[in-house]
């Protein structure tokens, strides 16, 4: 009776081994999946850049409207107002965020008419009126008012452009195009506005 007993009890106990040797293997399967899929997820950062007004995002290599928008008003206002005293500042400002196909480059014109606005003691101020968001081709129109400023009483007013263009590396916003001009933007053929004032 006891060895009938013992048998029942040692074949559930086999039985019960072997479901919790599947169970053990499969939860095991399962998390590495988990832990595969957490590992290579691009999780979305939400960010409050320079001068943003909405909640913006950034999922590792791409950003919403509102992100390049803002980076885009930021880096207009810092680099169209620049006056003898603040030079240095603004070239350290915009250092950072050019990207290595436009680094040297860039840096050649900036160092030239910031060097041109500390010989020459002008100042530039800009006002910007409106930020333009093209979806198709990626790039952003700040337009506004530009000033040049020499001496006490000379100021020249004229209508003026940035146009940016922004690539996003680890998070990183990174400076990948940027054309400066008077007038109005300059869009190519066949593409559609979208965007809003800041």
């Amino acid at each position: 009776m006891k060895l009938k007993h013992f048998t029942e009890n040692w074949n559930r106990m086999k039985v019960e081994n072997y479901w919790s040797r599947i169970a053990i293997i499969a939860l095991s399967g399962a998390l590495l999946m988990m832990a595969y899929l957490m590992l290579n997820q691009k999780v979305p950062v939400v960010v409050m850049p320079p001068e943003l007004s909405e909640q913006g995002e950034i999922i590792e290599d791409q950003a919403t409207q509102s992100f390049h928008e803002a980076w885009s008003h930021h880096v207009a206002r810092t680099i169209g107002n620049v006056s003898p005293g603040n030079a240095d500042f603004v070239r350290a400002s915009i250092e950072p965020l050019l990207a290595p196909s436009i680094y040297d480059q860039t840096l050649v014109v900036i160092e030239r008419q910031l060097d041109e606005i500390e010989r020459d003691q002008v100042a530039y101020t800009f006002e910007p009126r409106e930020v333009i968001y093209d979806d198709k081709t990626k790039r952003t129109y700040v337009t506004g008012l530009h000033f040049l400023h020499q001496g006490t009483d000379q100021t020249q007013r004229f209508n003026r452009t940035y146009e940016l263009e922004w690539r996003f590396e680890d998070y990183r916003p990174l400076l990948q195009h940027i054309e400066t001009y008077q007038g109005g933007p300059r869009f190519p053929e066949n593409t559609l506005r979208q965007g809003g004032s800041q």
